[in-house]
């Protein structure tokens, strides 16, 4: 494991130990993640995915910003999103969440229904639609900007992608009308 990770680090794509180890744990959140969606009740009809894939339409179902204000709410309040140990995000960063998600829905025609997901102290609000995926990340520390991380699956692992800083209200909304295509 060691000399793989020395490997890596010498491959000159991380620019240090603490970047490699930061998409380590992105790979395992990710996992987790599909792992959750794997198991929600919430899904889309894989008869009517299957058609609407073929058709070339997208199979988003939409949710209003009050909705996922609450979804957010619920799930940092559910003992079960947590590990031992693991903080929960601050109130300053739910309220950070839900303020940008209510800014982006003046923006784009309709919001994508999200997974809401926490994981140490940061809430993570991610949409999938068809093969894109987004995914807004607000972190504990509130001086720390909110990221945006965003990726498109084209034949390689969706564990690479890109992430930028969330500057103002409209990054959400237009990273949103990519993602809807």
């Amino acid at each position: 494991m060691r000399e793989q990770v020395d490997q890596e680090l010498a491959s000159g794509r991380y620019r240090s130990g603490d970047e490699l180890i930061e998409q380590a744990v992105r790979y395992f959140f990710d996992e987790r993640q599909r792992g959750q969606q794997r198991l929600e009740e919430e899904s889309v009809n894989p008869v009517q995915e299957a058609g609407a894939l073929l058709a070339g339409e997208s199979v988003a179902q939409f949710e209003s910003a009050a909705d996922i204000a609450a979804k957010i709410d619920a799930v940092i309040a559910d003992d079960d999103m947590y590990e031992p140990g693991e903080p929960r995000p601050s109130l300053e960063a739910a309220t950070k969440a839900k303020d940008l998600i209510v800014a982006a829905e003046r923006g784009v025609r309709k919001l994508p229904k999200p997974k809401v997901s926490v994981y140490f102290g940061e809430i993570d609000v991610t949409w999938t639609v068809q093969n894109r995926l987004l995914r807004l990340i607000v972190f504990p520390d509130s001086e720390r900007p909110a990221v945006l991380y965003f990726q498109t699956d084209q034949g390689e692992a969706l564990t690479r992608g890109e992430s930028v800083e969330v500057s103002g209200d409209e990054d959400l909304s237009q990273r949103l009308d990519w993602l809807l295509g």
